[in-house]
Order: C-alpha cells, then sequence, then structure tokens
C-alpha cells in the first residue's frame, strides 16, 4: 500500500545513500513520487514507484544504467534500503522500482473488455526483487522482470564505480563537451539542455561519447566480469 508521496531522499526524509569517494563523501538529493509497503514475516518490502506522464510507456533498461543514464530510481531505492530503518522501522527490504503511467487513457466506451483495457493501460513497468511479495496478485505475466539481491548489488557497486569517476573528473577540472549519443535516430542532449548557451557547444560538430548498446540480458554477465577484473 502506498505510504509516502513526494518523499525527500536527503533533508527532511530518507537519509541519503552516500558514496566514499577517495576520501570525499558524495550523497544524493532527490525526491521519490510514491513509497509503496508491503509486510510480511516481520519484513517491510518497500517498492519506489516515478509517475510518468510520457506518451511512450517508460520501459526500465538495464543498458541504460550501464551506460550511467536513469540511474536515479536505482538510486532512490539503495538509499531506502540502507537508510529506511529510521522512517519505516527495522527489517526494510527493497520491493523494486517501477513506471507508473500517468499519462491520459483514451479508449473506446462501447469495448466489452473496458476495465481490462484501462487496467492494462495502468499497468507499471520495472524491475522486482525476486523474494518481493508486492506484486503477487498480478498474473504472472502481467508482473515486471525479477532480480536477485546479488543483482541489484552488481548494479550498486556498478553505480558507485560511476560515481565515484564523476567525483574524480569534476575534483580534475575535467569537464568535457562530451554528449551521450545513444543511437543514430536519438538527438543529442544539447539539442533540449538549458545551458547551451553557456557551454557554447556547436551541437552539429561536437565529439559524441558512444553509448554501450550491450543487451540487457548481457549486464549482469559483463558487471561480474567487470568485478572479477579488478
Amino acid at each position: 500500500m502506498p505510504t509516502d508521496f513526494e518523499l525527500n531522499i536527503g533533508e527532511g526524509g530518507v537519509a541519503s545513500w552516500v558514496i566514499d569517494a577517495d576520501g570525499a563523501p558524495v550523497g544524493f538529493e532527490g525526491k521519490i513520487d510514491r513509497v509503496d509497503i508491503c509486510e510480511r514475516g516481520g519484513r517491510k518490502y518497500l517498492r519506489v514507484i516515478d509517475y510518468k506522464t510520457n506518451k511512450k510507456k517508460k520501459v526500465l533498461s538495464l543498458k541504460s544504467v550501464y551506460n550511467g543514464v536513469d540511474m536515479q530510481m536505482f538510486v532512490y531505492l539503495i538509499s531506502l534500503w540502507l537508510n529506511g530503518a529510521a522512517r519505516y522501522g527495522e527489517g526494510v527490504a527493497p520491493a523494486g522500482v517501477y513506471y507508473f503511467p500517468a499519462n491520459r487513457v483514451r479508449a473506446d466506451a462501447s469495448d466489452p473488455n473496458l476495465a481490462e483495457t484501462l487496467a492494462d493501460a495502468r499497468l507499471m513497468s520495472g524491475m522486482a526483487l525476486e523474494d518481493s511479495p508486492i506484486d503477487e496478485r498480478l498474473p504472472e505475466k502481467k508482473r515486471p522482470a525479477r532480480y536477485s539481491y546479488e543483482q541489484l548489488t552488481l548494479l550498486k557497486n556498478h553505480i558507485e564505480k560511476l560515481m565515484r569517476q564523476m567525483r574524480g573528473q569534476l575534483a580534475a577540472g575535467n569537464i568535457p563537451k562530451l554528449p551521450l549519443k545513444k543511437g543514430s535516430g536519438e538527438k543529442l542532449p544539447c539539442e533540449y539542455c538549458d545551458y547551451i548557451s553557456v557551454c557554447g557547444v556547436d551541437k552539429d560538430n561536437v565529439e559524441q561519447k558512444q553509448f554501450d548498446n550491450i543487451k540487457d540480458d548481457k549486464v549482469f554477465d559483463r558487471l561480474r566480469e567487470e568485478e572479477e577484473d579488478v
């Protein structure tokens, strides 16, 4: 059931997940649209929900997280996992991250399956932890993908590594004009960046950081290999 809305991560809410980046603490701040809780067997499973009003349904992409994009939801979930006990009590466990489609739904009132059509339009996508009971009432085929704690820990470690790298680059004053290019059909972030006039980048002639187009089902294998190589 919903337990929090517009919950701050940081001051006034749940304490931020703080990473040690070569002796310098790096914290995160943000606001979670909604937190759901399900109590079962002495544990309190917490689900992070982000409302999306896009016409195109938002789908969780592990390769985006691998590339340092769309990490926000996992930062929130990990913050709740590590620091949520102060707000929700002992036994906090991560249930998953979900995108909730909040755009206007158009349907035919004469549709004999109208209720199911509307319910499917509001069906959330995302990632659930393997032992989470929070969506057990959904039919199996409509549940989000399930992942293990080992896989969540791999993502956590990868995000930590990326944040340390980012902090190191910023501390060294190395802030190149290097927008991420996802694919040939995607616009550069420069197209909608509010700071393009400050940056002064020539968006039609700028070096681009290439997006690693690894398949989602190969991400965890790659993360394991990278940890073994350290």
